[in-house]
């Protein structure tokens, strides 16, 4: 590699203040070497910030590289044409063990593999209108934002429903606002769809899908999707068993395969039982409309094939401990860190913005969530909070943390 071609491209300290010209799509091709070089330069500055959102894959990928050079892909119908390299049989074992992860029996459910936790969510949501069309939706103010952007998608009525001091959506306040529906409507019952949240974007809390089931009764009929995107596969191995599977009132639930295994390509599975899969669907999605990537497909079913459910399970207990060990080591800091039961992700008091920016930390007013990954070690721990200090003296009246 050159000097001029290394050149081309500043590093990524840079790259804020180059502006966009640094990644335009020029008329004259580019050298590709030196773009090469740019992205592995950039990735490798993640090689050590892994408190956020920004992580390196939790295995050796290199053995995979060939399969970039084939054109993978999965179509929502069986029968369909074959384009490329059929991910098809590799997507059904993902489907089988997510269902079986989420506690039900493949022949009770219907499946499929989604681009994003988003796409879940939006999935789910549209199944249970389809059963409920005059309900409204209820959700956390804990929840995650994508399940708003999905309603407003819909032009679905949501609901935001207060939540416990441990972040998981109050059964009481729910059940208030079913039934202060019900009077208003002269207690006309028009059902309710609840979106439990497994591992809520910033304090990792688990509501109890089956509280939240028995407090909209007053709705009538009911729809539970459950959005396991950041905790399906911790709660399903975290010591206090979290109520969120199938077995607990789940009517849908959508689950995402990278953000535990550290699979370099977002993806996930949206499940359903069978009696509420959309009409005119082949493994619970649209036929027209769903087409994926089968190297998502193929890369997610490696790496879990190479882990089994012990192997994930292991990486489960793994991440608590650090999330445990990273709690104990800040509370001497004036950090004023709080973990949820079985929660991996830490919220402190907010440091100042070059951490921040360096460790890739989800902030909120005066605090910041830390993310207690399986690739995170205690020396990167150790290392986090000899940088830490709080970046403002906590206000004189404390207010209530995210």
């Amino acid at each position: 590699m050159t000097t001029a071609a290394r050149n081309d491209h500043p590093g990524p300290a840079a790259h804020a203040a180059a502006g966009s010209t640094t990644y335009a799509i020029s008329e004259d091709p580019r050298d590709p070497d030196a773009d090469a070089a740019h992205l592995l330069e950039a990735a490798g500055q993640h090689q050590h910030t892994t408190c956020g959102q920004a992580r390196k894959a939790t295995w050796n990928l290199s053995a995979l590289a060939p399969l970039l050079s084939a054109c993978f892909n999965h179509t929502a119908d069986p029968a369909a044409p074959r384009r490329g390299i059929d991910a098809q049989a590799y997507e059904e074992a993902l489907v089988r063990y997510f269902t079986e992860t989420a506690g039900a029996r493949p022949q009770d459910t219907v499946g499929h593999l989604t681009a994003s936790a988003t796409d879940g969510v939006l999935w789910g949501l549209a199944t249970a209108r389809q059963r409920l069309p005059r309900a409204w939706a209820y959700a956390s103010d804990q929840a995650h934002p994508h399940v708003a952007t999905a309603a407003s998608l819909l032009s679905l009525p949501l609901v935001t429903v207060p939540s416990t001091p441990d972040g998981r959506m109050d059964p009481q306040a729910l059940e208030h606002l079913v039934r202060a529906r019900r009077r208003r409507h002269n207690g006309r019952s028009h059902g309710a769809i609840v979106v439990a949240t497994t591992g809520t974007p910033f304090r990792g809390a688990y509501d109890d899908l089956a509280a939240l089931r028995e407090a909209a009764e007053a709705a009538g009929e009911i729809h539970v999707h459950g959005d396991a995107a950041l905790g399906g596969l911790t709660a399903a191995y975290a010591p206090s068993r979290p109520r969120w599977q199938f077995e607990h009132g789940a009517d849908s639930l959508s689950l995402t395969g990278h953000t535990l295994v550290g699979s370099p390509l977002p993806c996930g599975a949206a499940l359903a039982r069978t009696e509420f899969a959309p009409a005119g669907s082949a493994r619970g999605r649209d036929l027209h409309l769903n087409s994926g990537s089968g190297l998502a497909a193929v890369l997610l079913w490696a790496r879990l094939r190479q882990l089994g459910h012990q192997g994930v399970r292991e990486l489960v207990q793994h991440a608590l401990e650090i999330a445990q060990y990273l709690t104990e080591e800040l509370t001497p800091l004036r950090a004023r860190p709080t973990r949820g039961l079985d929660a991996f992700t830490v919220v402190v008091r907010r440091p100042p913005p070059h951490l921040v920016s360096k460790y890739h930390l989800i902030c909120h007013g005066d605090y910041a969530r830390i993310l207690a990954t399986p690739e995170m070690t205690r020396a990167a721990v150790n290392a986090f909070c000899a940088e830490y200090r709080p970046a403002n003296p906590l206000p004189a009246a404390r207010t209530r943390r995210p």
